[in-house]
């Protein structure tokens, strides 16, 4: 019997930066992410973007949860059915867009416009009303940026590199929560091992499949239970 091997699916990710756990509880919400998979086992440092490039294998836009261990929430959760790491086993990077609403430009001029208003204020202290509580502190430190500059010391490299950040904060996924966290199983047996009528196994008489116990899995939003419901109540009224 064709069996497709099992791993937990809609599932938090772990982060093997620590900043994460700083913002433990924050929830940002109409953010983007970008996730492909790391094409070298080098860990990324906190305030760059080194590795090879990838293709992502998953793009989305809503909300996202800072826990002790890395993210949570409904984007983390359906991303989380896209990555494979059988496959990639170094793990995947994930860029978190904070103002995905906005072109790069039009934040460096809002940016910059903040800057003139209050030329004399710590930098990291004129950012602030651009992230929810404790983020804007973070995003100073992964700029590289001394927090203790003025505003009107901030350069326009410098400017530009702190919105590119914006846009783009990095953060390495090691791993998932395992089980114990997720809300599905992925993989299971293989659906053309099945007649779709009786949801009978065709090479075992007698013997029927429902659930997660079946390969297939969706993302977040009823659909698992609904699965499990109708291929349940199919299974069950098919057997005599």
């Amino acid at each position: 019997m064709d069996v497709t091997p099992t791993s937990p699916s809609l599932v938090p990710f772990e982060i093997a930066e620590k900043w994460p756990e700083e913002l433990q509880g924050l929830a940002l919400k109409n953010i983007e992410v970008t996730i492909a998979p790391i094409q070298n086992e080098e860990p990324e440092k906190d305030n760059c973007h080194s590795g090879k490039k990838a293709k992502p294998v998953y793009s989305g836009f809503g909300e996202m949860l800072f826990t002790h261990f890395g993210v949570s929430g409904p984007l983390v959760l359906t991303a989380s059915t896209m990555c494979d790491f059988v496959k990639y086993p170094a793990g995947f990077r994930l860029l978190l867009d904070t103002k995905p609403a906005i072109p790069e430009n039009e934040l460096e001029n809002r940016v910059k416009k903040i800057f003139e208003e209050a030329p004399d204020r710590h930098y990291v202290n004129a950012i602030q009303s651009l992230f929810p509580s404790r983020f804007g502190d973070i995003i100073a430190r992964l700029s590289g940026i001394d927090i203790g500059r003025t505003a009107k010391s901030i350069n326009s490299k410098e400017l530009g590199e702190l919105c590119r950040l914006i846009k783009a904060v990095p953060m390495t996924i090691s791993g998932t929560r395992g089980f114990d966290e997720a809300v599905i199983t992925k993989g299971g047996v293989s659906v053309k091992e099945i007649d779709p009528s009786t949801m009978e196994s065709k090479s075992v008489s007698g013997l029927y499949f429902a659930g997660e116990v079946l390969d297939v899995d969706a993302v977040t939003g009823g659909f698992n239970l609904q699965i499990a419901w109708s291929t349940g109540h199919l299974a069950g009224s098919s057997i005599r």
